[in-house]
């Protein structure tokens, strides 16, 4: 069994998303209410993502939105994952997370959704 350097993460508490909190960071991953996404990206399967370390924001469109991917040329594509029976959603977070040393508590997380250009923008 590998033990990462620091020993063992301790278990953290599973948190639900709601639609008064639709937006959570858990496991490393980015955990979404089906109103926000419905709401965002339709039904879309994949996302574009950027993060600025700078402002600590974490932005993200539907794939089709070009001008999202025109304005934000460091964008990554990420897949949005549909978990626990269409409850939530998921993308994941790890690279972000590690590269940019982001604490990754389980906790949810400060947005800001602009319903006109369909981008979700997310304070880390």
């Amino acid at each position: 069994m590998f033990i990462p350097p620091g020993g063992m993460p301790l278990p953290q508490r599973k948190v639900d998303v709601t639609e008064s909190k639709p937006v959570y960071l858990r496991g490393q991953h980015l955990i979404l209410h089906p109103a926000l996404i419905k709401r965002v990206f339709g039904e879309e399967d994949a996302v574009a993502m950027v993060y600025y370390p700078q402002r600590r924001k974490l932005m993200l469109a539907p794939i089709s939105n070009k001008l999202f991917r025109m304005a934000h040329k460091g964008h990554q594509q990420f897949m949005l994952k549909q978990t626990a029976g269409g409850r939530e959603f998921a993308v994941a977070l790890h690279s972000i997370l590690y590269d940019h040393e982001i604490d990754q508590t389980n906790r949810p997380l400060d947005h800001e959704v602009s319903d006109k250009m369909k981008i979700l923008t997310i304070s880390l």
